[in-house]
């Protein structure tokens, strides 16, 4: 059998000190889980993090914004109107085309991630070459947790510079610009879930839920034990409730131990496509 362990009060977890509401999971008397937020345009998240070079975040979204409308912003935020700047967004949409007798034919109109992470010019601009459609679900991570890559739908890049320094906080569904003029840009689109980080260690990890006693839509930080309303205008919109998102039938751990006999089957076979990010650490003593 697995060993499970209470004895600890901060636990590690590869080498990151996290909350017991986060490790244990579920969220508090009061609040629901939800499976996404969405926006419609004017709502948005302020997450209290000013980024600066050793900041990073991941984040699991879908854009919904319908095909007349323009660029959507996911989440970031802009020191000026140059490029000095950390933003997740979503081009304009194009027509997706392909011949046909020598002759060019409109299909689907696509969107695709692009994130401008600068400090005198783009480092990245990530739309192009990107296989995954913005209207499906996908994860970006830029500098998470200091691993100096960026991952885009796909797409890696493994010399990412560093981060700019912000002066804005960084916020979800939308960014804003500080100069020459306070500017906000907003996005309409789904977000499962968000984590920043600094350094190594995750600082935020936002989950959708709602606050039950008035029903109010927002992100709670599994982290910090805080939930993060609409400093916008309107409301968001919430999917249904996660099925064991509260203190139901499962309690989150801190960690699962083996003693070298037991495993779990994931039932995914690799191909060239996949890949795996596990937090682990080795008991001391052991080879």
């Amino acid at each position: 059998m697995f060993q499970i362990s209470y004895k600890r009060i901060g636990i590690a977890l590869a080498g990151m000190l996290m909350s017991l509401s986060s490790l244990f999971g579920a969220l508090p008397a009061g609040y629901t889980q939800l499976a996404f937020l969405e926006s419609s345009g004017t709502q948005y998240i302020d997450t209290g993090v000013v980024f600066g070079k050793t900041n990073g975040f991941s984040i699991t979204y879908q854009v919904v914004a319908p095909d007349a409308s323009g660029n959507q912003i996911i989440c970031g935020s802009r020191n000026d109107d140059g490029n000095t700047r950390c933003i997740l967004g979503s081009n304009s949409p194009y027509y997706h085309t392909y011949m046909t007798n020598g002759t060019s034919v409109a299909t689907n109109t696509y969107r695709q991630s692009l994130a401008y992470v600068g400090w005198n010019d783009i480092k990245f601009n990530m739309s192009m070459g990107i296989l995954v459609d913005d209207s499906t679900k996908g994860v970006v991570d830029v500098n998470f947790r200091n691993s100096g890559t960026f991952d885009c739908r796909r797409v890696k890049n493994g010399a990412l510079d560093a981060l700019v320094e912000q002066r804005a906080p960084f916020y979800l569904f939308a960014c804003k610009m500080l100069e020459p003029s306070e500017t906000m840009f907003y996005g309409r689109c789904r977000i499962w879930e968000a984590r920043i980080s600094a350094g190594e260690d995750v600082i935020r990890h936002f989950v959708a839920a709602r606050r039950e006693s008035d029903s109010e839509l927002g992100m709670y930080d599994l982290v910090n034990d805080v939930f993060y309303t609409n400093q916008g205008t309107g409301t968001f919109k919430g999917d249904e409730p996660v099925q064991g998102g509260g203190r139901g039938a499962y309690t989150r751990l801190g960690w699962l131990e083996s003693t070298g006999g037991q495993f779990i089957d994931t039932g995914v076979t690799f191909t060239d496509t996949h890949g795996f990010s596990p937090s682990h650490t080795r008991r001391q003593g052991l080879r």
